[in-house]
């Protein structure tokens, strides 16, 4: 060993050496004879646990996406009601000033809102 170094650092420069043959060992793997499992292999709690929690863990959030959809319905439900409501206030607001400015419901005009908060809003005719 001592040599080999002595050799990379001398000032001759290393020398390549050739590869000395490798053995290879031969596995003889002998076939297990495999008993048959039973019908049931108990697993201890120790090992079984960490499945129960983590069953138990995806019926909790089972029930917690139940209620937040649940929750989620009612409100949606509501926004809608709320908008069919603003809406149809809208239309009302839209057909006073129809009536207010003198402009007749069966005249060819549409309310352009107003562009921003301040400005005047129009009935303009349609073409």
């Amino acid at each position: 060993m001592f040599k080999k170094l002595a050799r990379l650092f001398s000032k001759e420069g290393p020398q390549i050496e050739a590869p000395e043959e490798e053995l290879e060992e031969t596995v003889i793997e002998v076939p297990k004879e495999e008993k048959p499992l039973p019908d049931v292999v108990e697993v201890p709690w120790k090992d079984a646990a960490t499945t129960k929690n983590l069953d138990d863990h995806i019926g909790k959030i089972h029930d917690d996406l139940r209620v937040f959809l649940y929750k989620t319905k009612l409100t949606e439900k509501k926004i809608f009601i709320a908008l069919d409501k603003t809406s149809e206030a809208l239309t009302r607001k839209k057909e006073s000033l129809r009536e207010l400015y003198g402009v007749p419901a069966e005249a060819e005009y549409e309310y352009i809102l107003p562009d921003a908060t301040g400005r005047s809003g129009f009935f303009k005719k349609k073409n």
